[in-house]
Formats: C-alpha cells, structure tokens, sequence
C-alpha cells in the first residue's frame, strides 16, 4: 500500500453506518459490542453522535473482527438487511421527503458519501433497465466482497421500505467467483445472481423510478428535502487518530482524563500516542484545551446553570483557574460572555 493510499484510509471521513450496522448483527449473535470496539477509538456510546465519523481503516478493523467473532459469510448481506432509510443518516431522512422512488435515488446518489457508502454507485439506463453499478473506494480486495454485498443488500432493504416488500432486482451481477452461501444471496436479492461477471451491478425495471412514495406532502416535503440538503456538509479532512482522541476526552472530561487514559483506550503505548499526535502537530494539552472550551461554551449558553458548575463540567476543580483558563482560550471571562 503507497503512503497516499495509508493516509487516505487514515481519514476520520467516513459516517458510521457500516459499523452501526455490524454492531447490530454482532449484538443479535451474543456478542457484547463494547468489546468489539475495544482499542478503536470510539465505543458504542459515541456512535449516537451524528456527528462522528471515522477511518476507513477503523471500519476495516471492526469489519475483521465481528468476521472473525461470527464466522458468517453472509455477514455483509445481514448487515444491509440490518438498515433502515434512517441508517443512511440526513441522505436516508431526505429520502423520505421525495414524491418517487426515482427522485430519491437521485437525492441519495449525489449525497452517497454522507450516506456512509464505503462504494461508489454508477447509475445508468439501459434498454428500459436501471443499472446500479458499485465499485470500492478503496483498493481491498479481501474485504470488496462484503462491502459490495452490504452495499447491494442495504440499498435494497432501504428501496422496500419506501415502496414495498414487492419490490425485487431482475437481475445481480458479482465480479468474484460463486461462493459457498449463494442460496443466502438470491433469498436476499429474491432474484437470478450471476458471478464471475465484468463487475458488480443490479439491475432494476424503470418502471419503479415512477412510483409515489406514501407521505408525500407538496407543501411541506421539498422545503424539508432543502433544508436538509443544506444541512450535508463535506466533514473535511481529519485523521482517525485526532478525532478518536477527542471523542474519548469528550466523554471523560469529568474523569480526569490523561494521555495515560487515551493511550491505554486505545491500545497504544504513552510514547507512541505522544509520538503519533507530535506527527500531525497536535498536543495533548492543546486536545484536552479544545474539547474544555467547546463544552463550556456549550454549558455557559445554558443560564440556570451557575459557572462554578460549568468549571466542575469542564474538569476544573479551581473556579479561579477555569476563569484563567477561559480568558486564554476566549479572550473574555466567564460571566462577561454569558453576559453578551
């Protein structure tokens, strides 16, 4: 693998809903989630954030280890059966919004990457047939054919929500050889599945692009669908490391968080984490700084609650020192921004 391609899969980019997923597929086979997070910077309580994202190599790592728990070489399948149009986040949500099936896979094909995919879809018409064609995003031949088959499964799973369980593929089309659990695809996909073929594609009937998803509302739905169109932002370029530190010290600012704590979450040595955070020209105190202000920030919108309670929030057991504190990170006192 180049440097380009590590640093690439290194990127804290990815919304969670791959391993949202497999956590729920683990968690229904007996397998406690906690621990399958155990060392990866993040723990099932995190992802209720809407905002986390992570690497792919952190979904990659997660993606091994249920593999390995489970022995199930359905599990991509079981994962995109597992989601709803509300796994896929905002993308899932504006789905809901849209008058056809056809308007919202166009809303969701523009707005993927949000959406979690870890593929990219190609669509198409052919000869009165759409065609859905997926390709990875990243170059891992060992793990393409459950993020390909999670991908298909869950996109279909999400289609019969919105317009019935009636709703079947003509045809899936997979580029690797027939595996072992083909029964285990076409009582998924309830159509013929092909392998060794060109590429991965389904193959659906136009006709369905016409179909009126029920709820529709003319007058409220397209200024719902805007908003939160609105709403998707690009989550910039952000390594898994910073942001796996940040979301530990989020939920331990009470707790006197240490580098000593962090390494130890994340299964590294002191020297290394310091080592690895000196790389990407953060520091520790800079870290546990940004989270503390952020947070009281946060607690100070709120007015009943009094400052002293604000500072004991943030980690501060001095009134006077979370003061000092917050005039070097703000540039005012606590009660003077409140104030304004």
């Amino acid at each position: 693998m180049t440097q380009t391609e590590t640093a690439l899969q290194n990127r804290a980019i990815v919304p969670p809903m791959l391993i949202r997923a497999l956590l729920r597929v683990a968690q229904a086979r007996g397998l406690p989630p906690d621990r399958l997070c155990l060392g990866l910077g993040f723990g099932p309580e995190d992802l209720r954030d809407p905002a986390l994202r992570v690497s792919y190599r952190q979904t990659r790592a997660l993606c091994k280890r249920v593999q390995a728990q489970l022995n199930e070489p359905s599990l991509g399948l079981l994962a995109g059966q597992a989601q709803t149009p509300l796994s896929w986040g905002l993308p899932g949500l504006a789905m809901l919004t849209c008058q056809t099936l056809g308007q919202a896979i166009a809303f969701c094909a523009v707005h993927q990457s949000e959406a979690g995919a870890l593929v990219s879809f190609r669509i198409e018409r052919q000869d009165g047939l759409l065609v859905v064609e997926a390709q990875p995003r990243y170059h891992d031949p060992e793990l393409e054919p459950l993020l390909i088959e999670e991908a298909f499964a869950a996109s279909l799973t999400v289609v019969r929500a919105l317009v019935g369980a009636d709703f079947t593929p003509e045809r899936v089309e997979l580029a690797w050889p027939a595996p072992a659990h083909t029964l285990a695809h076409r009582r998924v996909f309830g159509c013929n599945v092909q392998f060794d073929r060109p590429a991965h594609r389904m193959w659906t009937s136009q006709r369905w692009l016409a179909q009126e998803l029920p709820g529709w509302d003319p007058y409220a739905c397209d200024a719902l669908r805007e908003h939160l169109a609105a709403l998707l932002e690009c989550p910039g370029n952000r390594n898994d490391l910073h942001e796996s530190a940040l979301t530990w010290l989020r939920g331990n600012l009470d707790n006197a968080p240490s580098m000593a704590g962090l390494a130890r979450h994340l299964n590294l040595g002191e020297r290394t984490l310091r080592r690895r955070l000196d790389a990407l020209g953060v520091s520790w105190r800079a870290l546990h700084d940004q989270v503390r202000r952020d947070h009281a920030l946060a607690l100070l919108q709120r007015a009943a609650l009094p400052i002293h309670e604000v500072a004991s929030a943030t980690g501060f057991d001095d009134l006077r020192a979370f003061r000092r504190a917050f005039k070097r990170w703000t540039g005012a006192r606590p009660s003077a921004l409140r104030q304004r």
